[in-house]
């Protein structure tokens, strides 16, 4: 397996666990411990993880906002099953969309259709694969946040409050049974809202590491959004608008 394919998969595993043990590692990806601690040493150097005492931690503490470059490589194949079931089971029929900016919406952009949709976006990092598309894109101007690379600001909310969108898919940091869902950054919340609020229908794709996390600011509840994830623990299946891409 090559470097960049372990810590690839080191900060998978850390990303679902928070703390995981050398051994672990080593079971996980069938490499030495040797190797696995060198892997450690570099991640830590480039700031990407802890170590500790027998292992590593995640570094990012939860009220605080992953890179976008480090949520792309985290839940590849489940963020992938998400784009494609949300394309196929909801957009057949949908022109306008709004989309997020975010890891998980960025995975919906490869089942679009250049001649079926248009997107509205606040993903600065969404652009490049829109065009490559060749899916008709409209990119929402503003102040530009560094670690989602999504434009917020009042100047974005003015521009969103002018647009009617058929659908919204929007992004969250946090599920959670009695709060509903959420993010660390209340600007980001702010246009979470205002989108909801101006679509036809909402949706909010997550992989199944966000269930039972709070953040900071709620913007949007079970009962006014649907919600697509890879898996969905039993206790939040006595909601009747999650749609899991595999049953968990």
């Amino acid at each position: 397996m090559l470097a960049t394919e372990r810590h690839r998969l080191i900060l998978d595993l850390l990303a679902r666990q928070k703390s995981v043990t050398v051994l672990e590692f080593v079971e996980t990806l069938k490499s030495s411990q040797a190797t696995i601690r060198r892997d450690l040493q570099y991640l830590e150097e480039k700031r990407k993880l802890k170590r500790v005492h027998g292992g590593a931690e995640c570094l990012t503490p939860s009220s605080e906002e992953s890179l976008l470059t480090d949520k792309l490589v985290w839940y590849t194949k489940e963020k992938q099953a998400i784009g494609k079931y949300v394309a196929t089971h909801f957009l057949s029929q949908v022109k306008r969309i709004y989309l997020d900016a975010g890891s998980t919406t960025h995975n919906i952009i490869p089942f679009l259709s250049a001649t079926k949709h248009e997107v509205i976006t606040n993903g600065v990092h969404h652009v490049s694969a829109l065009l490559e598309y060749g899916i008709p894109t409209l990119l929402v101007g503003g102040q530009l946040k560094q670690t989602t690379q999504a434009i917020i600001g009042s100047v974005a909310l003015q521009q969103l409050q002018q647009y009617q969108f058929d659908m919204a898919i929007l992004g969250t940091n946090g599920i959670d049974f009695s709060f509903g869902f959420s993010t660390p950054d209340s600007e980001e919340a702010m246009i979470k809202q205002l989108v909801k609020n101006h679509a036809n229908q909402t949706i909010i794709v997550s992989d199944s590491s966000k269930f039972d996390k709070k953040s900071f600011h709620q913007f949007a509840t079970f009962e006014d959004t649907m919600l697509v994830v890879d898996s969905c623990p039993k206790k939040y299946q006595r909601y009747h608008n999650i749609y899991t891409v595999k049953e968990g």
